[in-house]
C-alpha cells in the first residue's frame, strides 16, 4: 500500500503491553475483536483499507525510536500516544 505521492503507507500499528488478556478484554467491550492469539504474546485483527491492529506484549516496553527497517520486510518506527503508551507503526519496505 502506497499514499498518493507513491510512498509506503502505514499498513499495521502496534500496541505494545504489559498484559494480553487486560488489554483484549478492554478492547472486546468497546467492540475490537482480535482474530488470532499467537503463542500468548501477539493478537491482531483486520481493520479494513489493508490496515491491522496488533499488540504484542513486552515486560517493559522500550520508548519511542527512529525509523528504521526491521528483517521481515517492514519499515518500524516507534512513537507514544499521548497517554504515554508505547505504539509502534508499521510500512511495507520501499
Amino acid at each position: 500500500m502506497t499514499d498518493p505521492e507513491g510512498l509506503p503507507a502505514v499498513d499495521a500499528i502496534t500496541i505494545v503491553v504489559r498484559s494480553l488478556p487486560t488489554s483484549l478484554a478492554f478492547y472486546r467491550l468497546v467492540g475490537v475483536e482480535a482474530e488470532d492469539v499467537l503463542v500468548g504474546c501477539c493478537a491482531f485483527t483486520e481493520l479494513g483499507c489493508g490496515v491491522r491492529l496488533e499488540w504484542t506484549v513486552e515486560s517493559s516496553p522500550s520508548p519511542t525510536s527512529a525509523p528504521h527497517d526491521a528483517g521481515w520486510g517492514a519499515r518500524v518506527c516507534r512513537v507514544l500516544d499521548p497517554d504515554g503508551n508505547t505504539v509502534e507503526l508499521y510500512a511495507p519496505w520501499p
